[in-house]
């Protein structure tokens, strides 16, 4: 086998090793979060909200009037 391809089916395996490692104890989770949180402060993904998409769609309405079992009005208390 060349040289060079066995060098990089090393590399592959050490890399899906290092996967496999994380998924089996659980700490991809962990990982995952931290890579997350370093985009956010970076700045890379920062969707930006044009000002005409919220004119268009007034903002919703969400009063509702809850009632009991016997059919009376209930504010806020279950």
């Amino acid at each position: 086998m060349n040289k060079k391809i066995k060098k990089e089916l090393l590399q592959w395996i050490a890399i899906l090793g290092v996967f496999l490692f994380l998924f089996i104890t659980g700490l991809h989770t962990e990982v995952f979060g931290f890579l997350q949180r370093g985009i956010i402060a970076t700045g890379i993904m920062n969707p930006t909200i044009e000002k005409n998409i919220l004119k268009e769609y007034p903002p919703a309405d969400l009063s509702m009037e809850l009632l009991n079992y016997e059919g009376k009005k209930e504010f806020g208390t279950i």
